[in-house]
């Protein structure tokens, strides 16, 4: 009997580490699927990682798109935009400059 059409299998690779085989049940929110890949790699805080396309595309997985997902696709489990946005921010924010432009942005964070 073939699994349900909802239930697909993709690869999803991590930086560093070896890629994973998973089911994804496409009736589940995104966020409850990100946090499944991430519970399967014991990382903490998933609302701070997305998922995306690992074609030459590099398309975010979207929530409104997430329900298309191809059997056997390969994602990559990355950084959410708004987690690197920050990320970058507060390195720029805090790095040794000489210039100041970054002090405004240091109030910020």
């Amino acid at each position: 009997m073939p699994p349900p059409a909802d239930i697909v299998k993709v690869a999803i690779e991590w930086p560093g580490a070896y890629p994973k085989l998973m089911e994804i049940d496409q009736k589940k929110p995104l966020s409850a699927i990100i946090k499944e890949v991430c519970d399967g790699w014991s990382l903490s805080n998933h609302e701070f990682f997305a998922l995306q396309h690992a074609d030459s595309s590099n398309f975010y997985i979207t929530e409104k798109d997430h329900t298309g997902l191809q059997f056997t696709s390969t994602l990559h489990k990355v950084e959410s935009a708004q987690q690197r946005t920050a990320r970058q921010c507060y390195q720029v924010a805090f790095s040794p400059s000489k210039s100041g432009d970054h002090l405004g942005l240091r109030v910020l964070c």
